[in-house]
């Protein structure tokens, strides 16, 4: 239906909003990824359909807040578990990545939707 809404949770480079936006659909790309959400606009700009694609820098969680993450640069991971970090640097390396420590927002799917959808 063209009235539909996609959600791309966790949209890494965005193939699927840019896949769903292709097809006419409006679609929210969601993820903590800040150099990913980047792809995902220079994406929907190169192929004339930023009207269509709204990007969401969030996480999403049953509870509302913040949360301390290993935040992977755009490479397709992460890693909840903050206890690998070596707290003096602000770099680790998790199975041989770099990642970045980082206070990502959270949201519920219910406050994304009613606020953005």
């Amino acid at each position: 239906a063209a009235d539909a809404v996609v959600l791309d949770i966790g949209s890494n480079t965005g193939w699927f909003t840019q896949l769903a936006s292709s097809l006419g659909y409006e679609t929210h790309a969601v993820d903590v990824q800040p150099l990913c959400l980047r792809h995902v606009l220079t994406s929907a700009a190169a192929n004339r359909r930023s009207d269509l694609v709204h990007i969401h820098s969030t996480g999403l969680s049953t509870v509302p807040g913040r949360i301390e993450m290993l935040v992977e640069q755009c490479k397709g991971g992460l890693s909840f578990d903050t206890s690998r970090a070596d707290a003096e640097h602000e770099q680790a390396h998790v199975h041989g990545v770099a990642v970045e420590q980082r206070m990502v927002p959270l949201m519920t799917l219910e406050q994304l939707v009613a606020s953005h959808v």
